[in-house]
């Protein structure tokens, strides 16, 4: 099993005990305060011991009674998710408030991190209605930019692209968007860029510390906190990256089509059935359409595509460092 930490103190700060001698975090990240029973390295630290969800290490359930919609590898009904893997670990997430993680046998903490703060966290927030967009997100100018695309389409080679370029980044997985005073504002997250590693640049490789995702991946943690923007911005612009065999275009979208593109790329979309979320998604939907743009780029795939999708896009100003 996962070891608990139990050092008095690590490099972020002291180590807070709780009465029965676990070593208690508090974390901040995604606009969100966290209390955990194991230290997250890639996570900001609190000052504030207040917390808006905790993440305990115990036992969970090996089903749901009465799930509402059951998928790969999860489980869903108002009020609760349980997601399990084969090697890494069990989660039950309840209320948007609390995650219990149940560790596989030698599973090292970084590679629950990976899970814990991608996936998990997404069911966390849509059970409290905050419905991410899975996208990479940049700073331009004094507002925010998202690069949203399936798995695999270039969100993260172009982040890098970006980065390598002297813009700022507040995260490369997932978009979690706030609204207040009419506008929408998206929130920093993890310092760290996924990438393969045939796709890292080897100036990067030589420069940033490097961690590998899960054993025996070839896809690794790249730390950019020097290129970390850690305040909320406004959201401007949503890209959608769609893979095409033609001349490279960008196409604004409008109506329908630009809600059913937004909805398409809600990270983990395929829980909010079985939360019982569909009303409150639309709503956010509706209400986020309104008050962005949102571009759809085609773009022939080459060895190249990122940095010049980048020279497009600053020649054309839609982004700026």
């Amino acid at each position: 099993m996962l070891e608990k930490q139990h050092q008095t103190e690590n490099s972020a700060g002291d180590t807070i005990f709780d009465q029965t001698g676990k070593g208690v975090y508090f974390h901040k990240a995604y606009g969100m305060r966290f209390r955990s029973e194991f230290c997250c390295p890639r996570i900001s630290i609190s000052s504030e011991n207040e917390f808006d969800a905790e993440i305990l290490l115990g036992d969970v359930p090996d089903a749901l009674s009465d799930p509402k919609v059951c998928g790969y590898k999860f489980q869903a009904k108002p009020s609760q998710i349980l997601l399990q893997t084969i090697r890494i670990a069990d989660f039950h997430i309840t209320d948007g408030k609390k995650i219990v993680v149940r560790p596989k046998n030698s599973v090292q903490p970084g590679t629950i991190q990976t899970l814990l703060w991608g996936w998990v966290l997404a069911a966390l927030l849509h059970q409290r209605e905050t419905f991410p967009l899975h996208g990479s997100v940049i700073k331009s100018g004094e507002e925010a930019i998202i690069f949203c695309g399936q798995s695999g389409f270039g969100k993260s080679t172009i982040s890098m692209a970006l980065v390598q370029r002297g813009y700022r980044i507040l995260d490369d997985n997932m978009a979690v968007l706030f609204f207040q005073d009419n506008h929408f504002y998206v929130h920093p997250g993890v310092p760290e860029i996924k990438m393969y590693e045939k796709e890292t640049p080897v100036t990067i490789q030589n420069q940033l510390s490097i961690q590998r995702l899960f054993p025996e991946s070839d896809k690794f943690s790249i730390d950019v906190n020097r290129q970390y923007f850690e305040n909320s911005l406004p959201v401007t612009t949503v890209f959608i990256l769609e893979k095409s065999l033609k001349q490279k275009e960008i196409v604004p979208l409008k109506g329908s089509n630009k809600i059913k593109a937004l909805k398409n790329n809600i990270f983990c979309g395929r829980f909010i059935e079985g939360l019982a979320k569909t009303k409150p998604l639309f709503k956010f939907l509706i209400r986020l359409s309104q008050c962005i743009d949102v571009l759809l780029i085609r773009e022939p795939h080459c060895k190249d595509f990122p940095h010049r999708l980048v020279d497009n896009l600053e020649q054309e100003r839609y982004i700026t460092p």
